[in-house]
């Protein structure tokens, strides 16, 4: 599975040739709408009348906001059959981060927020992940799950600690 996620967040880097999450949602057709009562729930990804849209809670910063963001675009990339299939209160019981779906958005996630390249380059300047995540804009918990699934796939990083499975919540 870790190849296949690397892959597929790979090759949407390639076609859409970008890594922005606002550009890469232009490419794959999928509207976001910002959304400032959505209280605790960070976003969703969804389908109406046949529109793909992602709604991102506007009180967030824009680092979480982008984070979120990539997160929806894995299940529009990774799920949306099985999105499509539900109704959107069955896309809300998904935001366990301990479930499969939830935790391969956050690896497909990683992959679109964090290059391999930025990683070896940032890591020869700061010698702590929070350091390297501070360089790289993003949550360090969204680092740790790069690194991890890296791992899997045959490179070699310290795994300092293993992300919080609701460090999106």
């Amino acid at each position: 599975m870790a190849n296949y996620i690397y892959n597929e967040a790979k090759d949407l880097i390639n076609s859409a040739k970008t890594r922005d999450v606002y550009e890469l949602c232009d490419y794959l057709d999928i509207h976001i709408y910002k959304n400032s009562n959505l209280k605790k729930l960070l976003g969703f990804y969804t389908i109406v009348n046949g529109r793909k849209a992602i709604v991102v809670n506007s009180n967030k910063d824009d680092l979480t906001q982008r984070q979120v963001i990539a997160h929806e675009i894995g299940h529009a990339v990774l799920h949306n059959d099985y999105i499509e299939n539900y109704s959107m209160i069955k896309e809300f019981e998904l935001m366990d981060m301990r479930t499969k779906p939830e935790y391969e958005a956050n690896v497909f996630a990683s992959h679109i927020l964090i290059s391999d390249k930025d990683i070896e380059d940032v890591s020869m300047e700061y010698d702590d992940y929070q350091s390297i995540a501070s360089a790289l804009g993003v949550n360090i918990n969204m680092l740790m799950i790069k690194i991890l699934e890296l791992n899997k796939l045959g490179k070699n990083y310290n795994e300092m600690f293993i992300p919080k499975g609701d460090f999106l919540k």
